[in-house]
């Protein structure tokens, strides 16, 4: 099983980049997102407390949906060809003025 964690999006694309890369996915087009990492606190080999830094990468949209009805607010599907959060598929919760929301692995 994958793990569920929930990342914060810090920053991401634009409404068009977003509807642009659900119209011309089957040309390749990918949308970048920065998250945080899942808040776990590091401690190095000689007792030093750290954070993994945030993490930008780009995934593909599978499907996108209406989340409020506001036309800002977005439930999506991604994937991600590299698994970088442990699946390729990721589900999301974005708002395309503040570029901030949510995202998760899943099991397809």
């Amino acid at each position: 099983m994958a793990d569920t964690t929930q990342r914060d999006i810090v920053a991401g694309p634009s409404r068009e980049e977003l509807f642009d890369a659900l119209r011309l996915g089957n040309k390749g087009r990918m949308v970048s997102f920065t998250i945080n990492p899942a808040h776990v606190p590091r401690i190095g080999k000689y007792g030093q407390k750290f954070e993994i830094q945030s993490m930008t990468f780009e995934v593909s949209i599978e499907s996108i949906g209406i989340e409020d009805g506001s036309g800002q607010s977005w439930v999506l599907k991604l994937y991600d060809q590299f698994s970088n959060l442990g699946s390729n598929y990721l589900e999301a919760y974005f708002h395309t003025t503040r570029r901030k929301g949510w995202m998760r692995p899943i099991e397809n």
